[in-house]
């Protein structure tokens, strides 16, 4: 009976340690320099807050929602989201920095400095603390809604769109919110809201919006059955937008070389730019160990498959020439050694659009 017990709490100490372990590694999993990172403003800090809020407008929202709530495995409206972001804030920090390939989130450290990735988390942390709203009795009160916007704005500038609301005796009204919407040709041709902005003391609502594609977009006011629309043209980018990263930090051995056509340096916006050879190191570029690497592994596979390929089948006698030697097992071969190589010239270490990290 005595060893049945110990059986008994012997399993029942080594499932605790394995559910202690398995928290603890649950924690582990984030990587340096993130784990153990905190926050450096308090979760209540009104002025990080209001930076993370524009941020979020900018960045986020088109995903998320307005109260964050747009992805059901990521509700940042949920009550409990607050106490999850306080208690592994270094999670949270690595998932905005780094992204995450199985949910499709990019990564936003090539776009924010670590100041902002804090700053939007701390707006983040609001979300689930925002009270829920009654919805309105009636549609609200109002005359007249116009929209006003720049005529032309670069793909990645901030776009401002200003609406301003009267009532029937042409008097602003303050304090309600107007929702701001595009309508883009993209896939499909519908609105898809952006934000909403409250109106001030003259009636007027302003919204920040940052446009991703270059093309005539239509941008929507709304207020209860009031709508106002305008359009902008938004134009290709001067430099490019996004900045893929690729790879390892590898060492330099100088300022980078580029060789191929001058299609390849334009802006990638809007389509795919022309493959092309850039060697990051210079002439003395580490990119050539890949290539020479390579020449040396598919030689001595070479070598080895025409000899293999010579050798008499069991019982003949006969005398063998290079003539007799499959020849398209041996082009497959120089084929192939010819493709990875090239895969490598134009690939993410070498594009020219790719920097590696």
């Amino acid at each position: 009976m005595r060893s049945r017990w110990s059986v008994v709490l012997a399993g029942g100490a080594l499932l605790a340690a394995l559910l202690i372990g398995t928290a603890a590694g649950a924690q582990a999993n984030v990587p340096p320099p993130y784990a153990g990172m905190q926050n450096p403003f308090p979760w209540d800090d009104a002025a990080a807050q209001a930076a993370g809020k524009t941020i979020y407008q900018q960045n986020c929202l088109g995903c998320h929602g307005v109260t964050g709530n747009g992805i059901a495995s990521a509700d940042f409206s949920a009550k409990d989201y607050p106490g999850k972001l306080e208690t592994t804030a270094d999670l949270y920090f690595w998932i905005v920095s780094e992204g995450s390939m199985d949910t499709g989130m990019p990564s936003f450290k090539g776009t924010m400095s670590a100041t902002q990735r804090w700053q939007v988390l701390t707006y983040i942390w609001t979300l689930g603390h925002a009270p829920t709203q009654p919805p309105p009795s009636g549609p609200p009160p109002g005359g007249a809604l116009a929209i006003n916007a720049v005529k032309e704005v670069a793909v990645g500038q901030p776009l401002v769109m200003s609406a301003v609301l009267l009532d029937t005796a042409g008097r602003p009204i303050s304090g309600w919110s107007v929702t701001f919407a595009t309508r883009e040709d993209f896939f499909a041709t519908a609105l898809m809201t952006v934000g909403d902005a409250l109106t001030d003391d003259q009636g007027i609502a302003t919204f920040t919006y940052v446009p991703r594609r270059a093309g005539t977009t239509e941008l929507v006011a709304s207020y209860g059955p009031l709508q106002a629309s305008t359009g902008t043209i938004v134009t290709e980018a001067d430099v490019e937008f996004y900045q893929a990263e690729a790879g390892i930090r590898l060492p330099s051995g100088g300022p980078p070389v580029f060789i191929g056509p001058g299609s390849a340096t334009e802006s990638p916006v809007g389509h795919a730019p022309t493959s092309a050879l850039r060697l990051p190191g210079g002439l003395f570029s580490w990119l050539w160990l890949f290539v020479l690497g390579l020449v040396l592994i598919y030689s001595v596979y070479f070598r080895v498959m025409y000899q293999v390929l010579r050798i008499p089948a069991a019982g003949r006698a006969v005398a063998h020439s290079p003539r007799l030697v499959p020849q398209a097992g041996l082009f497959l071969i120089v084929a192939m050694a010819l493709l990875t190589i090239l895969m490598i010239l134009t690939g993410p270490y070498s594009h020219f659009h790719l920097v590696p990290y």
